[in-house]
């Protein structure tokens, strides 16, 4: 850019193409023009003096804050493009995906273009291999113009969407042109959405082995149909796309490679905060099968109410008492129980028999339970539930501050039912949104899911927080759990 008066030159007055656009955001970042150096042909390639050093840095930190810029139009809503062959668990990534984002309060939908095939033209009918021939040009005609819908559908929800929102679209979208057409269709549409690609990739034999054997035993696809017949037309099928599949290596997008669902992932040019939370959680999943416990601590001394349904209150320093004690020590047999259970359905021949239930005579030691069985406990930084995990001498105790109870701040230890009395104006506030609203001096469920740590097998931890660590497991969003009032 020539250095006159104006700072922007002649040539950008005019419009001269050769010099790239610049966001907005670019000039507000402390980045001076004067320092900027644009050339028809790419960077002044003029004598190398400490002047054109310093530009031709600065050409570089502009380029990649104009790419950054391109690939994160805004930072409210994400359309996630699913991409694998068949059987490589895209739909369990989706579904996983799906749990971990509404947990962490965003509105998130998945639009699965099997499902748009299926209620067209019939899940049989459709499933068939033959469906999915290259050289079946009607049926190419019908998936094409069902992806088609799907992803029109998917524009329209963002379009209505008023807070950050995440769309998640779950097909194999294996070839170039298919990806391509996705990106220019939600380009056409204008309203600014960042988009990754996160494509599958099994190479291990007993993982896509175990993935296929899921896919028969549960798609709609394959229902009524001998597990044999099914697994050698699924074969077929895999076989069809793998003649065309074309692998994502354009660096220019934004993507992620997760091999053998999670042992090894590769992100490339994930901008954003929410395309950078979505790589953690591809990183923690575990996809092997292990119990997980979630446990309140046992009942601490001078606590006030306590039950199935209702939380008791008080003191965070308090220790267990007498039934609090006697709580422990039956979990501990329980655990016991119910992981040799599970390691005999695994055919562990190590499982010790026997049916005595006294605790004397569990023999924990070093956080193992039973057989191989290895133990990972983690509690809250209280008292009460410390000793609820020693009692049970399952091994190593890690505490953890994420798990301790919501800070209420100035309502602590005080039920829902009182502080809508004291407070109805924050009550009000806090009933139209629970998930985001703060208690004074306190925190809100959005602060706690924002510093939540992804939980492995075995907590121990205080009510509150054990509901807070359910959504990780069982589907629910944060805002659908009860709050400690009766009449909840």
């Amino acid at each position: 850019i020539p250095m006159q008066n104006n700072p922007l030159g002649a040539e950008a007055q005019s419009g001269n193409n050769s010099s790239p656009s610049i966001p907005p955001t670019i000039l507000s970042s402390g980045l001076r023009l004067e320092d900027l150096v644009f050339v028809p042909g790419g960077i002044d390639q003029g004598p190398r003096d400490e002047t054109n050093i310093s530009r031709t840095s600065s050409y570089s930190r502009i380029e990649s804050l104009v790419e950054r810029e391109r690939l994160t139009g805004t930072q409210s809503k994400l359309v996630i493009v699913l991409v694998g062959l068949p059987g490589r668990g895209k739909s369990f990534i989706s579904n996983k995906l799906y749990s971990f984002l509404a947990w962490k309060g965003l509105n998130v939908r998945v639009f699965n273009v099997g499902s748009y095939r299926r209620r067209v033209c019939g899940a049989r009918e459709s499933g068939a291999s033959a469906f999915f021939a290259p050289d079946n040009d009607e049926a190419m005609r019908l998936r094409n113009e069902l992806a088609a819908n799907a992803l029109e559908d998917m524009l329209a929800w963002l379009v209505t969407s008023q807070r950050s929102s995440v769309a998640i679209f779950d097909a194999t979208n294996s070839t170039k042109e298919r990806r391509n057409f996705i990106l220019k269709t939600i380009a056409v549409a204008q309203i600014g959405v960042s988009v990754v690609f996160i494509e599958s990739i099994c190479d291990d034999a007993t993982v896509l082995e175990a993935n296929l054997q899921n896919k028969v035993a549960h798609s709609p696809d394959f229902a009524g149909v001998d597990r044999e017949t099914a697994l050698k037309d699924l074969r077929q099928r895999i076989a069809n796309y793998e003649r065309v599949y074309e692998t994502v290596d354009d660096d220019s997008l934004s993507y992620i490679k997760v091999f053998n669902l999670s042992s090894k992932v590769l992100a490339n040019k994930i901008y954003g905060h929410m395309s950078k939370s979505v790589l953690p959680a591809l990183i923690a999943w575990n996809i092997s099968t292990r119990p997980i416990w979630l446990v309140r601590s046992g009942a601490p001394r001078g606590a006030v109410g306590g039950s199935v349904t209702f939380p008791y209150t008080a003191d965070r320093n308090a220790v267990l008492n007498e039934e609090g004690v006697k709580f422990s020590k039956a979990l501990a047999r329980l655990v016991r129980a119910r992981t040799s259970d599970w390691l005999k359905k695994l055919g562990d021949d190590r499982v010790r028999s026997g049916s005595s239930t006294e605790f004397d005579e569990l023999g924990l030691s070093a956080g193992r339970l039973v057989g191989q069985a290895i133990c990972k406990v983690m509690t809250s930084t209280l008292p009460r539930a410390y000793e609820t995990a020693s009692i049970g001498q399952y091994g190593p105790i890690e505490q953890y501050p994420h798990l301790n109870p919501l800070d209420k701040g100035v309502f602590h230890d005080k039920p829902m039912h009182v502080i809508q009395d004291e407070d109805p104006d924050w009550h009000q506030r806090w009933s139209e949104d629970p998930f985001a609203t703060r208690f004074p001096g306190g925190e809100s469920y959005n602060d706690v899911v924002s510093t939540e740590c992804v939980t492995y097998c075995f907590l121990l931890s205080f009510a509150e927080n054990s509901r807070k660590t359910l959504f990780v497991f069982f589907d629910e969003c944060v805002t659908g759990v009860p709050s400690r009032t009766s009449s909840d």
